[in-house]
């Protein structure tokens, strides 16, 4: 049976294998297409040949982990990805269209989008480190995920790390991606900022929400890539105030290998924008981007929400990756529980 309401495709599908009988079921919402130039879900197959939209939705829903699939019907072609709500190309979509599983179900055994469990998918995870520590979602991987903090009127997709007990990213730059402008303003910077999660700013107001969950230890890690090299840098004990200036604070763990202590001269600062810069040097408006800036002339020795293509002032990572021309950037967070 197929039928299409309000967008919504619903498919069950009776089959035989041998001699015993296969129940499929799947739910389908449409879902938006962007235009942009990187990947963002996990691809599992593209399949060519595909003369019938509904014929892409079969073949997700007969993989137990798809989860969304986009259907090209100029080149009948259908792909199939792991993860995401939304499907991501690049130049022209209008023989396009995007759907998400919101459910799936082969013979009682249910795939929901990722974040969301229950016998009708009808929860949802508190961040990637509930994810991870008490749903099962050790997937090892990076996957768009759902996630909803007890503080949060409304759910939101973030970047998950889904190992190492759980990592959720708070702020993602790759050059490869499409231009996204993180000059932005104070209630920009609050709210969060980005059409595509591999060039995001997740918003202080979500931020907050995750670490007010109840946990014995906030710890960030940033990771960058140049060129020559890629490093990382640990972080623990993190802090981000009082949810009205977002001061920050943490604790560098120079055991881990590590990028340098970068973040040095930003710990004990409040958070600033072009137009709300808590130093007296401008700095916000000089570097152009939202930071936390030090209170004097240098400002700071990292920058991670500047340019990338040399329009202005680039990323960059003074300890260790001086000189070093940043590709891409991210910093996660972790609540130890």
């Amino acid at each position: 049976m197929k039928s299409l309401i309000l967008n919504v495709y619903v498919y069950i599908v009776g089959i035989q294998v041998g001699l015993v009988d296969v129940l499929q079921y799947a739910a389908y919402s449409k879902t938006t297409i962007l235009d942009n130039s990187c990947e963002l879900s996990q691809t599992i197959s593209t399949i060519t040949q595909v003369p019938r939209i509904w014929e892409c939705a079969q073949y997700c829903n007969a993989d137990g982990d798809c989860r969304l699939y986009l259907y090209c019907s100029h080149t009948h072609t259908c792909k199939l990805f792991i993860d995401g709500s939304v499907c991501v190309k690049s130049g022209d979509s209008s023989d396009c269209s995007c759907f998400k599983k919101d459910i799936g179900c082969i013979n009682g055994n249910c795939t929901c989008p990722l974040g969301y469990y229950g016998e009708k998918c009808e929860n949802i995870i508190k961040d990637c480190s509930d994810g991870v520590l008490n749903r099962g979602m050790d997937y090892t991987q990076i996957l768009v995920t759902t996630i909803k903090p007890p503080l949060s009127l409304k759910s939101f997709d973030v970047m998950c790390f889904l190992g190492y007990g759980g990592w959720t990213t708070i702020l993602q730059r790759d050059q490869s991606c499409s231009f996204e402008n993180f000059n932005r303003s104070w209630t920009e910077y609050e709210e969060g900022f980005g059409v595509h999660l591999r060039n995001k700013w997740l918003g202080l107001e979500k931020l907050m929400k995750v670490i007010a969950i109840p946990s014995s230890q906030i710890n960030i890690h940033v990771n960058l890539y140049s060129f020559e090299s890629k490093c990382k840098s640990l972080y623990k004990d993190v802090n981000f105030g009082n949810g009205i200036d977002y001061e920050f604070s943490s604790r560098f763990d120079n055991e881990d290998p590590h990028c340098g202590d970068s973040l040095a001269n930003a710990s004990g600062q409040p958070f600033s924008t072009y137009d709300n810069d808590h130093t007296t040097h401008n700095c916000a408006s000089r570097f152009g981007g939202g930071w936390w800036f030090a209170d004097d002339l240098n400002c700071t020795r990292s920058f991670l929400t500047g340019t990338m293509d040399g329009s202005g002032t680039d990323n960059f990572w003074l300890d260790n990756l001086q000189g070093h021309n940043l590709v891409k950037s991210i910093i996660r967070i972790q609540r130890r529980e």
